[in-house]
């Protein structure tokens, strides 16, 4: 029974909403336009109309859409339908790929398949690929032709050759052709070579399915065309799949390739009924990973529903974004003009382009500084520019960089150097995902090793991974003569005799060393029960290492121990918490891992976001600057896979080959499709913008006489359009450059003057530093934070050994406003993540000492943070704490106010580094403020006694007070702390230990809490009691 009604709707909206459940829907949804909300309530619309949960299919692209949307349905339904809560777990709401894996679980003895198949992971898809690349390098795959198809290639090009056809082989794959059928397609006409390099292919493929069955793991396309296929050929398996659903949708439909069309064809039973969809040609990015775009073309509803009011950004931003898209054919007839529902505001667009030169990139990302930087309001834009100030001021975090992509740009270093020369906080978005991954199947194959009966497999996998690295010729020789029983353990794997058979020292030593390691782990979990032995191991596991080495960042580390320690605690209180249990789970996170889309990592909070226009996909920004619009993106010559003619090349090579007239045929058509592409991708560049936009690129305008690999021609059509339409503000002239020890504007008082200074000797700094040895105790720069300094203080030694274990010198944060946040804490509401809502409380701080109101700080903080359903709550709680800081006069705006100011101090062989919080200019004099959320902590003085110490080294005059500001349910308490003059010491005699690599062990009261203390020879000396 319903008990609300659904959420306004516009009267386009509200058509798609209310199409016949039987008919074949198409919804061309616009940028911004609401395609998300219209998922939901066409959803909550069938099960309004009696759609029982479990017969609605919700396909998305990517796990996170597929999360967003679930999450909106789950709550939509606990107000309106109470009584089908319960039954929300059973919601097929899932990606693509999601389907297919459960699909194939279900199936999987119908199919000729174990049911306890795998995905192939990334490090194993890795280590496939190493074992066929020397295989085929060095001429033992059965079927490939002594010349690889064609004139050989000389040595350093083979790997090139590999990946192509590697390449070849999983393009087959995705669009369900066999390679075999390549042979079919061979005609009396072809020359010999071409011929040897179809071979070629269809003997890598075979390889590569071999190397599959013999794991026991399928390939990640396999989760579409394994399904896709069977409901083909197995009529009984298709009617029972479509009499399941009584209705399916499908989100961003222009993204799907030509397998999921077919896997969504068969559901549908051929023709559609029963199927709404949600896309947009404009949008289509994908096409490089198989995105067909000619399905939404295609699909069979002949007037499709069009939502065209745009709720996201202002008009002249729409109107440029439509120009662009129009001046392609095969877009123009369906790109309808958006309509802003946003009117008046703050709205500017900006297109930048040198006057003179090509590439000059330190020009683009000069003039890209500048912009951030007044939008910020720190410093004004350059007289000859004549902007306007900005209205509201924006947040770092309210920034984002969009690059067409990372690899081989010429203008991401320039960005880098310019925005740490200005001070600009940014992070680069994107990759932990990947790295996560890894390092997570490393360390459960490790654990693997403790079960009885565990797989060969997993001591490989853990044996070529970090920290082992063993060579594939030392575990050849390991296991040749091991029988691979299911009942061999490690240590039978690991004996004295098969060692014996690996010649490289270096290696047979690894091995003996993780043996002693596995028999060591045995007897702690032994001694201390498991739980215990679980906790240290994560606590104290190798992933922090890798993760950090690997370049994520210290918050994400953090973040995914917290997560596999909050895992152990939920098992224990179930009574479920065993190792093959946990494992279980772990492949669990493993497995959701692999269906992630790179792109979906989460937003830096407080920092200009840089990253890939697909990345930014689905979100939105009050400012973005597209840069680098004219780079080439590197597409190499390549091979492609027509199904009408075969293999075919991406550029002019094979001419000789008799194939003129289909290369050219197929040549043309993919150069016709990659430059709509290109259009696509600054389209939905374009339009993630809200509020200002800048486009830039480092050359002139191009010479539309033909379109290049270089896209020129595309911003000089964005240009002309921009000029006919009066659309945007050109800028010619990039500001001039300041040398990095330069002060680049006056600022208005003392405070304004440290913080530049801490700026820019911090970019100094930074430069040199990245000039030390890889050892975070070497000789040269070492950076340490407040927390160093403390440990330090309590034990030299266990200073340096937690510095050798973490390796945090490229560490760029530290310990931060939630280190000592503790659940339990009253000021933190229950099952509200600590650590989250202390972050998500500074926030609001830093934005209400900007001026901007709590209401509006509190929205725009509450936007980035999700707490589940815990929102309102986590709300109300951090509302009532900034109020009261604010009534007690130390938060909110005041002259002379700066905030979150990063400062690195230089003595002569430490760098001291971090992020004050706040600081306060008065004719009093200046107060160094750290906000804590809850009760006090020893640490909490020695932090701001370091960030007082740091403000005076600086230059700043006293007096300056020192000030810890506790907030608390019960109202905010300031809290003075006395100037500990024992910093000036710590940090000399830190130099010298640095200096001498000296770090004498102070055995004592610190030992019962050190890490290390199972390692460390001096903790005996600690007298009893």
């Amino acid at each position: 029974m319903s008990t609300k009604q659904s959420i306004e709707l516009n009267d386009a909206q509200r058509s798609a909403v209310d199409a016949a459940i039987a008919d074949p829907t198409n919804v061309v949804a616009g940028a911004g336009t609401g395609k998300t909300s219209v998922l939901v309530e066409r959803y909550l619309k069938l099960v309004t109309d009696g759609v029982p949960i479990e017969r609605l299919l919700a396909l998305t692209f990517t796990l996170k859409a597929a999360g967003e949307m679930r999450e909106r349905v789950r709550r939509a339904i606990a107000v309106r339908h109470p009584d089908l809560a319960r039954r929300m777990s059973n919601a097929w709401i899932m990606n693509f790929h999601q389907f297919g894996y459960r699909f194939i679980k279900e199936n999987a003895p119908a199919l000729g398949i174990d049911p306890g198949v795998d995905v192939v992971s990334i490090a194993e898809f890795e280590r496939i690929k190493r074992a066929l690349r020397a295989r085929f390098e060095s001429g033992h795959i059965p079927g490939v032709p002594a010349d690889f198809g064609g004139e050989p290639p000389p040595p350093t090009r083979l790997g090139s050759l590999f990946d192509n056809l590697m390449n070849v082989v999983h393009q087959c794959r995705s669009i369900m052709l066999a390679p075999g059928t390549l042979r079919t397609l061979v005609t009396k006409d072809d020359h010999p070579a071409y011929i040897a390099r179809v071979d070629t292919v269809i003997a890598l493929a075979d390889e590569y399915e071999v190397e599959l069955q013999r794991r026991g793991l399928l390939d990640f396309s396999d989760m579409i065309t394994i399904p896709a296929r069977a409901l083909q050929e197995d009529t009984a398996l298709a009617a029972g799949y479509r009499d399941a659903f009584d209705h399916i949708l499908v989100d961003e439909f222009q993204d799907t390739s030509a397998a999921q069309n077919e896997l969504l064809r068969s559901l549908s039973g051929g023709d559609f009924s029963c199927v709404t969809v949600v896309g947009d040609m404009k949008q289509s990015i994908y096409r490089w990973r198989d995105a067909r775009v000619e399905n939404i073309k295609e699909f069979p509803d002949p007037k499709p529903k069009e939502l065209t009011v745009n709720y996201r950004s202002y008009q002249p931003i729409l109107d440029l974004a439509h120009a662009l898209v129009m001046n392609d054919p095969d877009l123009a007839h369906a790109a309808v003009p958006l309509t802003a529902h946003r009117e008046g505001g703050d709205a500017s667009v900006l297109l930048f382009h040198p006057e003179y030169g090509a590439e000059r990139h330190d020009d683009e990302a000069e003039a890209l500084g500048a912009w951030v930087d007044h939008l910020l309001g720190r410093t004004p834009a350059p007289g000859a520019w004549k902007l306007d100030p900005v209205e509201q001021l924006l947040q770092p975090h309210d920034i984002a960089i969009l690059l067409r992509r990372f690899a081989s740009s010429k203008l991401m270093p320039a960005i880098e150097r310019v925005f740490q020369r200005r001070g600009i906080p940014f992070a680069i978005v994107g990759g932990a995902n990947r790295t996560e991954a890894r390092a997570l199947e490393s360390w459960h194959a490790l654990l693997s090793l403790l079960l009885p009966g565990n797989r060969d497999v997993d001591l490989v996998a853990v044996l070529e991974a970090p920290p082992y690295r063993v060579s594939e010729a030392s575990l050849a020789e390991l296991f040749t003569d091991n029988d691979k029983s299911a009942s061999s353990s490690p240590l039978e794997c690991l004996d004295d005799a098969r060692i014996a058979h690996v010649t490289d020292q270096r290696d047979a030593t690894i091995m003996r060393d993780l043996r002693a390691g596995i028999h060591e782990a045995r007897e702690v979990w032994r001694k201390q029960g498991f739980r215990e032995f679980l906790v240290g191991s994560i606590e104290n596991s190798p992933l922090r290492t890798r993760l950090m080495r690997d370049g994520t960042q210290p918050a994400a580390v953090d973040e995914l121990l917290r997560e596999l320690l909050d895992l152990t605690d939920g098992l224990a209180r179930r009574g479920e918490l065993n190792l093959a249990t946990f494992l279980d789970h772990l492949r669990a996170s493993l497995d959701e891992r692999k269906f992630r889309e790179d792109g979906e990592a989460a937003l830096p909070r407080g920092r200009v976001a840089v990253m890939t226009v697909h990345q930014a996909k689905g979100l939105e920004f009050p400012a973005v600057a597209v840069v680098g619009v004219v780079d080439t993106p590197s597409r190499g010559e390549g091979f492609l896979v027509s199904r009408e003619s075969g293999l075919y090349f991406g550029g002019d090579s094979g001419k000789n080959w008799n194939r003129e007239k289909k290369q050219a045929e197929n040549h043309d058509h993919e150069k016709r499709m990659e430059d709509m592409e290109e259009r696509c991708v600054l389209y939905v560049a374009l339009t993630r913008a809200r509020d200002h936009l800048w486009v830039s690129a480092s050359s002139v305008e191009g010479k539309k006489l033909l379109k290049s690999d270089s896209r020129d021609w595309l911003f000089t059509e964005l240009i002309e359009s921009a000029r006919r339409l009066n659309l945007a503000q050109e800028i010619r002239e990039a500001p001039a450059s300041t040398e990095p020890g330069a002060p680049q504007h006056p600022v208005p008082n003392q405070t304004g003057q440290i913080a530049e200074h801490l700026l820019n000797e911090w970019v100094n700094l930074r430069a040199r530093n990245e000039q030390t040895p890889d050892s975070p105790l070497a000789d040269g720069i070492v950076t340490v934070t407040w927390s160093d300094l403390a440990a330090f203080a309590r034990c030299p030694l266990q200073f340096q050994m937690s510095r050798e274990a973490a390796h945090r010198e490229g560490d760029l944060e530290e310990p931060g406003e939630a280190r000592s946040i503790e659940r339990g804490n009253s000021s933190v509401p229950p099952a509200v993540n600590p650590r989250d809502f202390g972050v998500f409380v500074h926030e609001i701080l830093q934005r209400t000492a900007t001026g901007e109101g709590l209401d509006a700080a509190l929205g725009a903080a509450a936007s980035r943070y999700d707490f589940g359903k815990h929102q309102a709550t986590a709300t109300r709680a951090a509302r009532v704490l900034v109020e009261q800081a604010i009534a007690a006069g130390v938060a909110g705006p005041g002259e002379g106010v700066r905030t979150e100011l990063p400062f690195a101090i230089r003595l002569d062989r430490i760098i001291v580094r971090g992020t004050i919080d706040r600081i306060d200019t008065t004719p009093a004099g200046t107060v160094i403020t750290d906000y804590k959320v809850g009760d006090p902590s020893d640490d909490h003085a020695w932090q701001v006694q370091t960030y007082a110490w740091a403000a005076q080294r600086a230059g700043m005059e006293p007096p300056v007070t020192a000030r810890v500001t506790y907030l608390r349910d019960t109202g905010a308490d300031p809290v003075d702390v006395p100037m500990d003059q024992d910093i000036e010491r710590i940090t000399a005699t830190l130099e010298t230990a640095v200096a001498s690599r000296a770090f004498p062990a102070k055995p004592g009261a610190p030992c019962s809490a050190c890490a290390h203390r199972g390692v460390c020879e001096f903790v005996a000396q600690v007298p009893e009691g």
